[in-house]
């Protein structure tokens, strides 16, 4: 074998990180966040690994006596005795490991060097995967080619591991939540969104959440989106994208300057701004252009280019920290579907998949059907109401309905009142939001107090500092 095909791995390292452990157990904490047995190229090495972890987890003793003896009892088992490998149950495996001095370089170290080399592995046999994909005479849809090269080199990029985790280290993980969600001012750790009460109830969006904000057309589901997203680069100053189906990049900018500037779409559109508000433009436009927000309009966005361009994103420096899409129902898959309700299934699955593979919050918003007011007492849009909805309401984890409390409330004398009706929550309480909405601007914005009036000053460009 070549120099160039020898396979890369660090016989030396493996050897040093299991000595560590077993000389001195405390460094088994430190261990396990950084390797898994699969990153360990000597299979007995890696089975070792996986059982001193086992010991440490049970309280148990770890000697390298008894090392040997607990591997030696399996040596008869049926299922173990075969696939474990035979060196593991001779004395000189043992002797030779455990004669060897601690070594001084921390186990931090050595760890990095055993999983940089299995990401070295990986990446061999994911080109290997690449090139003998391409070289496939019967392969037609080089589209569908590339976006697996392209998913592959990804998992490997954000070194993803198992998702298989003993208990106690599921225990440790939630544990770190809690803790985490103590530190935060209102235990919000997720996104925040800017809603005073939407937030505090879902505690910010969650990362890996699929989030569907359904409403009739012309209700206002592009505009509270918008106003999220605002909130989200502009206040919190995290990292989002926003899809539109719809309406073009320009458009969607328009629509953002005249939420954060307070300036009425008209007034843009028609170049008939005032003195005042022109300042309020530049101001806006200034710190919009140093937001972190990406904005993507394309028609027919299928759910293979969505997720190839958030990958993009995520692997850029800072990342990305939510995904708006304007509208679910506009998406569509390179598949041929005879039935619409299966490609919503394909579209809705896959966004939440990509909520999941990108870890952060996916925010979908939805289409409502009519049916809502066809009913004999018209009443406000309930969960099944979302067009092709079966899916859409099976991958959301949560699912907000927007909508106008005067069209279904006569006595209400407030126009600008709205509600959002949190019909599912997975992991929380299901109840209603009242925010409000100034349609000019199209802004919303939290409901004021009885005694607190609106006034233009509410509408001014955010100070970032």
């Amino acid at each position: 074998m070549s120099e160039l095909q020898k396979v890369p791995y660090s016989k030396e390292a493996e050897r040093a990180i299991l000595v560590s452990m077993v000389t001195d157990n405390n460094l088994i904490a430190l261990a396990i966040g950084e390797l898994s047995p699969e990153d360990f190229y000597i299979k007995a090495n890696g089975v070792l690994y996986k059982e001193i972890i086992k010991l440490w987890e049970n309280h148990e003793e770890i000697t390298p006596v008894l090392l040997y003896e607990k591997m030696k009892s399996y040596k008869n088992d049926e299922q173990l005795g075969n696939i474990y490998p035979s060196e593991l149950f001779t004395e000189d495996f043992y002797t030779e490991l455990f004669q060897q001095v601690a070594p001084l370089t921390s186990i931090t170290s050595l760890c990095k060097v055993v999983h940089d080399k299995a990401l070295q592995r990986k990446l061999i046999d994911t080109c290997r995967e690449i090139v003998s994909e391409c070289t496939d005479p019967q392969v037609e849809d080089v589209q569908g080619l590339l976006e697996l090269a392209e998913q592959k080199v990804f998992d490997i990029a954000q070194n993803k591991k198992s998702s298989s985790a003993t208990l106690q280290q599921i225990s440790k993980n939630l544990m770190m939540m809690i803790q985490e969600a103590m530190e935060y001012e209102g235990g919000i750790t997720g996104i925040r969104v800017g809603f005073r009460d939407l937030d505090a109830i879902t505690a910010g969006f969650q990362k890996s959440d699929l989030i569907i904000i359904g409403a009739r057309p012309s209700v206002g589901k592009t505009a509270l989106a918008l106003s999220m997203a605002l909130n989200v680069v502009v206040k919190d100053r995290r990292r989002a994208a926003f899809f539109s189906l719809e309406m073009s990049k320009e458009q969607v900018y328009s629509r953002l300057i005249s939420i954060y500037a307070g300036i009425p779409q008209d007034k843009i559109r028609k170049a008939s701004l005032e003195e005042s508000q022109l300042r309020n433009y530049i101001t806006a436009d200034e710190k919009l252009r140093k937001s972190n927000l990406e904005i993507r309009d394309k028609a027919q966005l299928t759910i293979q280019e969505l997720r190839a361009e958030c990958r993009k994103l995520k692997a850029q420096p800072g990342g990305l920290d939510i995904i708006f899409v304007d509208y679910l129902q506009l998406m569509t898959t390179r598949d041929n579907y005879t039935n619409r309700q299966d490609e919503v299934a394909k579209i809705s699955r896959g966004l939440k998949v990509v909520a999941k593979e990108l870890n952060i919050p996916v925010v979908a918003l939805a289409q409502v059907n009519r049916d809502s007011e066809k009913a004999e007492k018209k009443r406000p849009p309930a969960l099944y109401d979302i067009r092709e909805s079966g899916a859409i309401e099976q991958d959301a984890d949560i699912v907000c309905l927007l909508y106008r409390n005067k069209d279904y409330n006569p006595s209400e004398e407030n126009d600008k009142k709205y509600i959002i009706d949190i019909a599912k929550h997975r992991n929380g309480l299901t109840t209603k939001v009242e925010i409000e909405y100034e349609a000019e601007i199209t802004k919303f914005y939290d409901k004021k107090d009885e005694e607190e009036e609106y006034t233009e000053a509410t509408i001014e460009p955010w100070d970032m500092g």
